[in-house]
């Protein structure tokens, strides 16, 4: 998982690997790409949406601090608090 829960300061661990989503993300050029803040249902609506919004941003940070501005144009951001969202789920 990117963050720590409650957290919307992308982990360490995960920055070279947002380097490398700008790298691929330069060969998309024109295209949207929309990044979502996900979050769960343990705190109110309002408070989970401006979560997801947070994190949502700090990715978006994260990406547009390697990218081009063509590429940073493109990048939207949105949250979710979409308890079917598949992020920390594990394979069985």
């Amino acid at each position: 998982m990117l963050f720590d829960t409650d957290k919307s300061t992308v982990k360490p661990k995960y920055l070279p690997l947002l380097k490398k989503i700008a790298a691929a993300l330069e060969d998309l050029k024109g295209n949207r790409v929309v990044v979502i803040g996900h979050t769960d249902k343990r705190a109110s609506d309002a408070y989970n949406v401006a979560l997801g919004m947070r994190r949502a941003k700090a990715v978006y940070d994260a990406i547009a601090a390697h990218a081009s501005p063509e590429v940073r144009k493109a990048l939207r951001v949105d949250a979710s608090n979409d308890p079917d969202a598949p992020a920390g789920k594990s394979e069985k």
